[in-house]
């Protein structure tokens, strides 16, 4: 990929085979090498908690295999953390990426290269989000996207993992370098347009997936406990049993949905920054941090769920131009510029970002 290579329409480049000459220290960065101990971090973590699970369903229902079963997890345990760190080393060593005046390119891979480029011009989202373990490291992710479809995702490149100050200066360079790109911005900066406020959280509880949740849960639990349990529900009536088994997943799937409520959305503020872009910046465990070029907008949603609306709750989604394209749950986080909130509050949101007076969305409509 040549710096100075015509800009595709968002295309993505991607090559198998040889893809030329190894990366040019002058010109390419590699990615941070913490990443291989994140990896075995991560690694270790996951087959530890599945592990146990496995040993303990297993010590439940038959205690005499618990041992054998416990030595065979552990030999499965410490291949895949190997595993794991192999091929984290192998990413690490194998990956480079630029920014140039006209385009973001990512060369991956270790059996087969692959080389990706986007155009600057057809940027729409500069992300930065970290989990715990890249939080403890001081890593985070970049991801640069367009918001087209291209065969099996998105337009994206996902620069993991990298420091957090380089990450910062990344993602400042890329809003400089849109903006150059698209012309001059959209208007002046407006600061802090909204930010959580913690009786929100009840919102939380509302959600659609509520029974859901709590089914998951019940479903675990009697996996776990069949027997202490099932004895148990079995005492009582069959009326009675069925209430307790619907205030179980009630209780239980809305404590589950305040918690996801609460880790999505803690910490969110929604600023306008210098250059008329709009950030939203969230979450407890894994934070994110997404951007947005207002000259991108084209609109915004109010949402309003069942239970939200019920509440005099609503949500403010962006409409914008190659926003990302996702599935379900990602595809709204995403896009959504203010959180469950009450409603007057989600208008007057809502006429801040368009810069109207009044919100469009609470005007009075004939049947």
């Amino acid at each position: 990929m040549r710096p100075g290579a015509p800009p595709g329409a968002g295309r993505v480049a991607e090559l198998s085979g040889e893809v030329g000459p190894e990366p040019d220290p002058a010109g390419w960065t590699g990615l941070d090498q913490r990443g291989v101990p994140v990896a075995g971090v991560l690694a270790t973590v996951t087959v530890a908690v599945l592990g146990a699970t496995a040993v303990v369903a297993v010590a439940v229902r038959e205690p005499d295999l618990a041992g054998p079963v416990a030595l065979w997890t552990l030999a499965v345990a410490l291949t895949a953390v190997a595993v794991a760190v192999a091929t984290s080393y192998a990413r690490w060593r194998c990956s480079h990426y630029r920014i140039t005046t006209e385009r973001v390119e990512l060369r991956t891979g270790v059996l087969v290269r692959r080389a990706r480029s986007l155009a600057i011009g057809r940027v729409r989202t500069v992300d930065v989000t970290a989990g715990p373990v890249l939080r403890a490291f001081g890593l985070v992710t970049l991801r640069v996207g367009t918001g087209q479809q291209r065969g099996r995702g998105e337009a994206t490149l996902r620069l993991r993992p990298v420091e957090r100050m380089e990450a910062d200066r990344l993602r400042t360079l890329l809003l400089d370098r849109m903006r150059s790109a698209g012309g001059p911005p959209a208007g002046p900066a407006d600061g802090r347009i909204a930010e959580l406020d913690p009786r929100w959280l009840r919102y939380g509880v509302l959600s659609t997936a509520s029974p859901l949740f709590g089914i998951a849960v019940l479903t675990v639990v009697l996996a776990l406990v069949d027997r202490p349990l099932g004895g148990l529900l079995r005492t009582v009536p069959p009326g009675v049993r069925i209430v307790l088994v619907v205030l179980g997943i009630l209780l239980a799937g809305a404590a589950v949905a305040f918690l996801v409520y609460a880790e999505t959305w803690s910490g969110f503020r929604l600023d306008r920054e210098p250059g008329s872009t709009l950030r939203v910046r969230r979450g407890v465990l894994t934070t994110r941090s997404i951007s947005l070029e207002e000259r991108r907008l084209t609109g915004v949603e109010l949402v309003e769920p069942l239970g939200a609306r019920l509440a005099g709750a609503a949500r403010v989604d962006a409409v914008a131009t190659g926003l990302l394209v996702g599935n379900g749950a990602e595809s709204t986080e995403h896009r959504t510029l203010l959180p469950t909130a009450p409603r007057r509050l989600a208008e007057r949101v809502a006429a801040v970002i368009l810069g109207e007076s009044r919100s469009p969305t609470a005007a009075a409509l004939r049947p």
